[in-house]
């Protein structure tokens, strides 16, 4: 079952309201008005009612927008004969079917998508899903049939929607499970995007769901704006699957098809079939097995078969429309041109002018979704009105962060990508379907990538998300390749002073500092916590790392202060650090054991993908009573991976140990070719980690 989106930004679907605005919350509620006031901490509705931006997740702005125009079947109120013979016919497949797949979820019996384009410049998109739930865990995900709409450009025909159970009983589609949703949209900007939602009722394991579905985009906002794309593979078996897209012959016509491989490799050709004046392409693969749940997977879907298509073959229409909109739109106010100069007096470089104007963005300007439609998804609001409101979508907050950078003659752009939590971007041929927004600058001689949206990640990190794929830097006319990390950009350093006492417990002082994205996620975990639930935290990780432990006094640096690196430190005593047999008392290096679960399974079809590369450096200092000596420590260790480090060495002296280890993960995915070679690896170094330091101990004085 699919969800097509169109858009930089999923909406939440709301029913249709009337007057001003509507602020949607982060609690899942929503409060309309008109809004007459905004500043940095709050909105204010109808002069009254005031809202803390923090707690606001999007704003539709304009009066109640149309509800979409959804057509549905006139079905009778009692099951046809036409449907017993149906259910017959699907329940027969299903058998045949399911039986290849005894541990599966469900199974997709039939899959079709069918685009048909006009000499018009509109075009038509038509959906049809069988398939079969066999365990009660896919009750929730095939039990809702969600259909995004824009109603002042699209129409909706629901052809079917049927639930056949294994019972025998047949449930047509029934209009009072339909909903359709309609957020508010501002004129000038065109309508916002809606749904049709209709819940399939009476679902059950053996049931089979069978729905049709047409949209018809009778209003493109650009004729010749036709990217139609489709994966084939799932997480579940698929029976058959196919793709048509049919063209008139006069028009031109671009497909690519990619990760068509193995028994597959065919299919990748489409069959053409003529009908007079028009052209249909064809694409069908059958018996496609499920993508394999493996830990530390890629996003599902990533690498499976690809179809996408488009009427002009290179970026130059796309850079040629957004470039416009965002050069529009990134002009500063002199108000605006003071505040930058502000921000960055006294800086000496680029960089840390940058840096600078990019804590402020972060910081001052809320991250809220705001609106659907064409120009406000793609092209954003002035800069100028997000400055003024003091929140923005992804792409406001470029849009500012870049006419602020402007305003100090440092080079920049917009560039829009999916995250590397999605399928690879296919940039073989144009389109516009992407996810989110960041920044390209030039300053101090290199390119830089930043993301405004993020309060927490100190210059020059960003989030995690953002690595290791590509994007359209629009001004520029490229698609550029945001660079991973280095391990020692995103890394994690441990100290720990521990004193042993003559009673076997153990004092500790723990440290730690951070940088890169793990330093951005920690900070919004403790920012997001007052004294008392920052205590708690620390509570439970002493309990963690030593079962017992009491904590006795925590601190946490620069949380609040986004231009200084996050510090954290801790004091914990445990009473029974130590485990004894006889004379021998046996210590294990606290918080350091490493796991290697992606590496658990024996051998991988997927590749191995870390949130990005990163390196944690853990220092110990132990000290001892002088009842103790020791007997034995971790042997040295250095492993090398063309995807990892690995070193750990202990060394004694008259009364301490000094513990020094380091992992680096130097690849954000490790290819599923490698996986062998790096099991070996990440295992070793699991291993070591687990290492105990003996010590002898005389009985007599403990």
């Amino acid at each position: 079952m699919r969800k097509i989106v169109f858009s930089l930004l999923a909406l939440a679907a709301l029913p249709a309201l009337s007057g001003g605005e509507t602020v949607v919350l982060r609690s899942g509620g929503f409060v309309s008005g008109k809004i007459t006031q905004t500043n940095g901490k709050f909105i204010i509705l109808d002069k009254k009612n005031k809202i803390p931006l923090a707690r606001v997740d999007e704003i539709l702005f304009g009066g109640a927008a149309p509800k979409p125009a959804v057509a549905v079947p006139a079905r009778p109120q009692a099951p046809t004969k036409a449907d017993e013979a149906r259910g017959k016919e699907l329940f027969a497949l299903a058998r045949q079917y399911s039986a290849a797949w005894p541990g599966a979820d469900g199974v997709i019996l039939s899959e079709e998508a069918g685009y048909c384009y006009k000499e018009n410049g509109t075009w038509t998109y038509r959906y049809r899903f069988i398939g079969q739930v066999l365990k009660e865990s896919l009750l929730e995900d095939w039990s809702l049939m969600s259909e995004p709409l824009e109603s002042s450009r699209e129409k909706l025909r629901i052809v079917k929607a049927t639930v056949y159970r294994p019972d025998g009983k047949i449930i047509p589609f029934n209009p009072a499970n339909l909903r359709e949703a309609s957020p508010q949209g501002e004129d000038d900007m065109y309508a916002a995007n809606g749904s049709a939602d209709y819940s399939f009722p009476l679902v059950c394991p053996g049931a089979i769901i069978e729905y049709e579905t047409e949209r018809e985009t009778w209003r493109p906002f650009r004729a010749d704006f036709f990217f139609p794309r489709w994966t084939f593979r799932t997480q579940w078996p698929v029976r058959e699957s196919s793709l048509e897209i049919s063209v008139p012959k006069a028009s031109p016509f671009y497909y690519s098809a990619a990760n068509f491989t193995g028994q597959f490799a065919a299919a990748q050709e489409p069959s053409i079939r003529d009908e007079g004046g028009r052209l249909a392409y064809r694409w069908t693969m059958r018996d496609v097995p499920p993508l394999p749940a493996e830990p530390a997977m890629p996003p599902m879907g990533d690498g499976a078969p690809e179809v996408k298509a488009s009427l002009f073959k290179d970026w130059g229409k796309v850079y040629d429309w957004l470039s416009k909109m965002y050069e529009a739109r990134m002009s500063a106010t002199p108000e605006m041109a003071a505040k930058a100069a502000e921000l960055v007096k006294g800086a000496l470089t680029d960089e840390e002018k940058a840096a600078r104007l990019y804590h402020y963005v972060q910081s001052d300007i809320r991250y809220i979704g705001v609106k659907m439609g064409v120009a406000s998804t793609w092209g954003g609001y002035a800069a100028a009105d997000t400055w003024r409101r003091r929140y923005g979508c992804c792409i406001d907050k470029a849009l500012l962060f870049c006419s602020l950078l402007k305003t100090q003659k440092i080079a920049c752009s917009p560039v829009i990508l999916d995250t590397n939590l999605s399928p690879r971007h296919d940039f073989s041929l144009p389109d516009i379907e992407f996810e989110h927004a960041i920044v390209w600058l030039r300053a101090g001689g290199k390119d830089i990538y930043l993301d405004p949206t993020g309060y927490d990640f100190r210059y020059p990190a960003m989030d995690s998300m953002n690595y290791g794929v590509r994007g359209l830097n629009v001004l520029n006319r490229r698609v550029d390749f945001i660079p991973n990390l280095r391990p020692e950009d995103n890394a994690t350093s441990y100290n720990y002073d521990i004193a042993i006492d003559a009673g076997g417990g153990t004092q500790v002082k723990f440290s730690s500092t951070y940088n890169g994205p793990r330093e951005g996620e920690l900070r919004a975990l403790y920012k997001s916590k007052d004294a008392a639930g920052r205590r708690q935290i620390f509570t439970e990780l002493a309990g963690e790392i030593s079962p017992g432990a009491i904590l006795r006094n925590w601190n946490t640096a620069n949380v609040d202060t986004l231009s200084a690196p996050l510090s954290i430190d801790f004091e914990y005593y445990a009473r029974t650090a130590l485990s004894r047999a006889g004379d021998l008392a046996i210590f294990t290096l606290p918080d350091f054991a490493i796991t290697a679960d992606e590496a658990a399974l024996d051998a991988r079809q997927s590749d191995i993908v870390y949130p990005a590369p990163f390196s944690k450096r853990y220092h110990y200092s132990l000290a001892l009573p002088a009842q103790m000596r020791v007997l034995s420590l971790p042997a040295p260790m250095q492993l090398k991976n063309p995807h990892g480090g690995f070193k750990l060495s202990c060394l004694p002296s008259a009364e301490k140990i000094a513990c020094d280890a380091l992992l680096e993960i130097s690849s954000r995915a490790i290819p599923a070719a490698d996986y062998a070679e790096f099991k070996t690896f990440i295992e070793a170094a699991a291993r070591a980690s687990l290492d105990r330091i003996f010590l002898k101990t005389d009985v007599s004085g403990l």
